[in-house]
């Protein structure tokens, strides 16, 4: 594993060999990440004192990446991406902290057979908003997103998910869902999914599901000898471990697993 720490105002990374990297961007503001052509890589990107960062990605040829976003302040982040062919990016986002957070993220499709796969996992606690947009510039490209949520008691919880398919940009597929969890009645949860369609040739969908914790549920695990915490953390943590698919099989995965389960209450 390569472990690498940006400390400059404005940071380059490249990515030229196949390799598990941690990046540490530490007050930083700029970053632009290359990944050369064919470079199969995983990436966890950790964010530390940093107030507000613009990251631009560009993703060559062949490229297979991984990459996973790791807060631990708050934080506006604004993020670009540039897939060319037959490149794969699989982004995730999770915040577990109570922090105030603010991403917003465009991917761009830029030639065929390009494929970018997105999962955001959220306990929002504070005031947690996204704004992401797969804009499929050719034909023959495609995105897919997932968004899980966990809105707690005066938690705020907001996400602008777009799918965009241009005209010309035949045989594209853009799938996004999202599943939101509410806790207490003091919350706030936003969902909006958009299908930006103007092809005609194309599959496009999303699904979005909102609701509150299911009280029944709760009890019965309290009546199998679970605390409430342990109840509580078992029954959300669907919601979060979707995010370990990002960094399956690599060295971080047993790392990120941890913290989960310790987030939500089910490790002592």
């Amino acid at each position: 594993m390569n472990r690498i720490e940006y400390s400059r105002v404005k940071a380059q990374v490249n990515i030229q060999g196949d390799d598990t990297y941690e990046i540490i961007l530490n007050r930083c503001e700029e970053v632009c990440i290359h990944v050369n052509e064919n470079i199969q890589a995983t990436l966890l990107l950790k964010l530390e004192n940093i107030e507000k960062v613009n990251i631009i990605m560009e993703i060559a040829a062949g490229a297979k990446i991984r990459l996973l976003h790791h807060f631990s302040s708050d934080v506006i982040l604004k993020e670009e991406a540039n897939l060319f062919y037959n490149a794969t990016l699989e982004s995730g986002f999770y915040i577990l902290d109570d922090i105030t957070s603010h991403v917003y993220a465009r991917y761009y499709l830029k030639d065929k057979e390009a494929e970018v796969n997105l999962i955001t996992s959220t306990i929002a606690s504070e005031q947690n908003e996204f704004d992401v947009e797969c804009v499929h510039e050719v034909g023959m490209t495609s995105s897919h997103m997932e968004n899980y949520a966990i809105c707690k008691e005066s938690g705020k919880y907001k996400i602008v998910a777009s799918g965009k398919i241009k005209k010309g940009a035949r045989g594209s597929k853009s799938h996004q869902s999202t599943r939101v969890l509410t806790m207490g009645e003091k919350q706030n949860a936003s969902v909006t999914p958009l299908l930006l369609i103007d092809e005609n040739d194309v599959e496009a969908s999303h699904a979005s599901a909102l609701g509150a914790m299911n009280e029944d549920h709760l009890y019965y695990l309290q009546t199998r000898g679970l605390n409430e915490t342990q109840a509580l953390g078992l029954l959300t943590l669907s919601y979060v471990l979707p995010i370990l698919r990002i960094v399956e099989n690599s060295d971080f995965h047993q790392e990120i697993e941890k913290e989960i389960e310790s987030k939500v209450g089910l490790t002592c």
